[in-house]
């Protein structure tokens, strides 16, 4: 048996046009879709006859169920369950929120060699008091999500 997962991604403006709830439920989208590519066959380029145990002879896996962490529910046609504290709950929920952390955090960490002077390595783009005074100090760049209330106040 083989763990899977998918990431998705929203930018900043679409979050700011859009809202931070429907964001994260485009987001979550995204990630079942990423999801599903990974889950079809490809066709290996490297041997002239397969394997049975390349990935060309299996099936797909389609996706059959989601627990969706909260009180949502995505615009799909997969089963789904909402449950709120699922990350606390459901161990598959855990393992996504930690996986979705690691990942953003790679993110800001890519995000802090471009505009270092924020601090996105240690503070992840959260609030926080140095965030806050060098965001008053150099004002938004183009990653922050102009709609959130720290970055109004500076604007």
């Amino acid at each position: 048996s083989q763990i899977k997962w998918g990431t998705g991604r929203v930018s900043e403006k679409v979050i700011d046009k859009i809202n931070i709830l429907e964001a994260t439920k485009l987001a979550m989208k995204r990630a079942v879709k990423n999801l599903e590519r990974k889950s079809k066959p490809k066709v290996s380029k490297l041997h002239s006859t397969p394997k049975k145990s390349d990935r060309l002879f299996r099936k797909p896996q389609p996706i059959d169920f989601l627990v969706v962490d909260g009180r949502m529910k995505l615009d799909l046609s997969v089963s789904q369950k909402s449950i709120v504290k699922a990350d606390e709950k459901v161990f598959s929920c855990a393992a996504a929120s930690i996986l979705a952390k690691v990942w953003r955090d790679r993110i800001m960490r890519r995000e802090h060699k471009k505009y270092p002077q924020y601090g996105f390595d240690t503070n992840k783009g959260y609030p926080t008091r140095f965030h806050r005074k060098m965001l008053k100090k150099y004002g938004p760049c183009r990653i922050h999500r102009y709609s959130y209330r720290p970055v109004k106040v500076v604007c």
